[in-house]
């Protein structure tokens, strides 16, 4: 597979956007080409600094481009996809690295894949990690035939601890689905839900639900759905082994400015034998409105009083020393960039990015590396309420239990205005119930419960068309 590059602004001279397609499929799919030359014109790209470029994909076996659009003399499937991905600026130069994933399809029938990237390009000179994962998988066929198919369009934002599980199942659905068109956007849990007591979006994602007061702002009513779960970990930028040992006093001070070295004794005495750096420790949090944040300050709350008395919890608090980031997604990258630097993410995040993890002292003074195993002993000990399916596990008792998890919930209204929305949605939900459960491990998160999986089929059912 190869992408031809072409400029991207009209001052060429102070800026360059490069892409790369990276093929995360085990199945040849052709090859990829500009459409250049076959009486398409790119997209305009005069509007900087927002880049727009349009590419044709299809099967070798047949590339006959006609003027009338992408298409070809036989059936063809048009796919939009748009993912907000790492921007690097330093003296001028843009680089934009995007990855998805391009599976074969099952038929030799040629595909044209239209792929949109829009970055939003930075004037200060340093490196982002944009936190807005957007998928845009709209397919419409060229056939006369499928014209007049239904397109249908969903558009949900909210948590960035789901987003790469969500960016998974939107490309496994639309293959199966391919007039429904559902757009997700990573901006955090907290901006999440406002979007959705504000009617902007038609779904949300939480990774702390929603709060009685904020569904009482809610007409149409609200559903709160555990879709899947995962571990909150400890990363850390260190010349040492995965797995440092930190007790629970050790991460609490951490965070609370106490302990500023990695060489401190509090730290050394539960790692004996490990050559711990003279290195300032640097606490990396995030700036918005997180669920990330209100898991993570709820588990320092619960232990550790003086946490709870100078800091508390919430999707936003006070920290007492560190940098912020925006996102999973900017705090990971801080992490990446800054030796001595230690926060917390996703476990996904960690895992992708091959961050070093940290072993947490769990209630019982074992230490516990996080692994999907280790979470799924916490979550056997929830129990979800009948009436709203929201629990959180602020410091699990398991003797095996890593001790920072949680769901994260799909928030969805009780009614919609248009039936054909609604059902496209339950149908979307169902879907993720039972095949996209199976991807969930795969990734890094929590398959749910059958349990656990009945009772959100149950509360689906209540979605009114």
């Amino acid at each position: 597979m190869t992408v031809a590059s072409s400029r991207e602004t009209p001052d060429a001279r102070s800026r360059s956007v490069s892409r790369h397609l990276l093929h995360l499929g085990s199945h040849p799919v052709g090859r990829l080409r500009r459409l250049e030359g076959s009486g398409v014109k790119p997209q305009d790209r005069s509007g900087y600094p927002w880049e727009k470029t349009r590419y044709c994909f299809a099967n070798t076996t047949a590339l006959s481009p006609q003027r009338s659009g992408c298409g070809y003399r036989r059936v063809q499937t048009f796919v939009s996809v748009a993912l907000a991905t790492k921007v690097r600026h330093s003296s001028g130069d843009v680089e934009n690295e995007l990855t998805m994933s391009l599976l074969s399809p099952s038929s030799p029938l040629p595909l044209c894949f239209l792929v949109n990237m829009s970055v939003q390009l930075s004037s200060k000179r340093q490196a982002y990690l944009l936190p807005v994962i957007i998928l845009s998988l709209s397919v419409a066929s060229c056939t006369i035939g499928n014209r007049n198919r239904e397109h249908i369009s969903l558009v949900g934002a909210g948590a960035s601890f789901p987003a790469p599980l969500y960016q998974r199942w939107l490309l496994d659905y639309n293959r199966k689905n391919p007039n429904v068109e559902i757009n997700y956007q990573s901006i955090g849990s907290g901006a999440g839900v406002q979007h959705f007591i504000n009617g902007t979006v038609d779904f949300a994602a939480s990774d702390v639900a929603i709060t009685k007061q904020q569904a009482a702002q809610i007409k149409r009513g609200v559903i709160a759905l555990p879709i899947t779960a995962g571990s909150i970990v400890l990363a850390y930028n260190l010349d040492v082994p995965n797995g440092l040992k930190l007790t629970r006093q050790v991460y609490k001070d951490i965070f609370l400015g106490k302990i500023t070295n990695w060489n401190n004794p509090k730290i050394a005495v539960a790692n004996p034998g490990l050559n711990l750096p003279n290195l300032p420790i640097v606490v990396v949090h995030r700036t918005d409105g997180s669920g990330t944040t209100s898991v993570m300050t709820q588990h320092l709350s619960a232990i550790s009083p003086e946490w709870k008395s100078k800091v508390g919890a919430g999707k936003a608090v006070a920290w007492p020393v560190g940098i912020g980031a925006k996102g999973n997604e900017g705090v990971t990258a801080q992490l990446q960039q800054i030796p001595g630097a230690i926060g917390y993410v996703e476990y996904v995040y960690a895992t992708r990015n091959k961050l070093s993890v940290a072993a947490l002292e769990n209630k019982s003074g074992n230490y516990i590396i996080p692994t999907p195993e280790s979470a799924a002993r916490t979550l056997e000990a929830v129990q979800l309420p009948p009436d709203n399916l929201i629990a959180f596990i602020t410091d699990p008792m398991g003797a095996q239990s890593y001790p920072i998890v949680t769901y994260t919930w799909l928030l969805t209204y009780e009614q919609y205005q248009d039936p054909v929305k609604a059902q496209a949605l339950k149908n979307f939900i169902d879907w993720a119930l039972t095949e996209g459960q199976k991807s969930s491990l795969e990734l890094g998160y929590l398959p749910l419960s059958k349990k656990v999986v009945l009772q959100v089929q149950s509360a689906t059912n209540k979605i009114a068309k």
